[in-house]
């Protein structure tokens, strides 16, 4: 599973670079080891200080933004936007191997900061989990 930062246009972001106010997509992509089996998958990614939940659904054509460069997302059966997280969850049905997720933050605060792991976890079956590397960003006053 990967968890990568994008500028709105769809251009790579460098969070060792982010300013206050600064908006970025945030795009986890995971791919299943046993797609033969149903399952229904959470998604929890924790946010760095310093950021906050612009949107937690990005969808192709219905905002302002284009969108257009972002890979087909997958459907969600509950998705939450929390003060410290993104949370979703996906009924993933047997043959279905990748799934792909999107949402929006804005850095609000400056500082240094600690990216948390995103996890990925099978909800009725807790030790099927995977978890990504913890991360560091630095977001710069406006």
């Amino acid at each position: 599973m990967t968890r990568d930062v994008y500028r709105p246009d769809g251009t790579a972001a460098d969070l060792r670079k982010a300013r206050q106010t600064d908006l970025f997509v945030v795009v986890i992509k995971g791919t299943r080891t046993d797609p033969s089996q149903a399952t229904q998958t959470l998604v929890v990614d924790l946010l760095p200080a310093g950021f906050e939940i612009e949107t937690a659904t990005v969808s192709k054509g219905r905002s302002t933004t284009d969108y257009s460069w972002l890979p087909q997302v997958t459907e969600t059966s509950y998705t939450e936007a929390r003060d410290d997280r993104f949370v979703a969850a996906l009924d993933l049905k047997g043959g279905v191997k990748d799934f792909t997720l999107a949402y929006i933050v804005r850095a609000v605060t400056a500082g240094e900061f600690v990216y948390p792991a995103l996890v990925v976890e099978d909800m009725y079956e807790p030790e099927t989990t995977g978890r990504t590397a913890i991360g560091k960003l630095s977001v710069a006053p406006r």
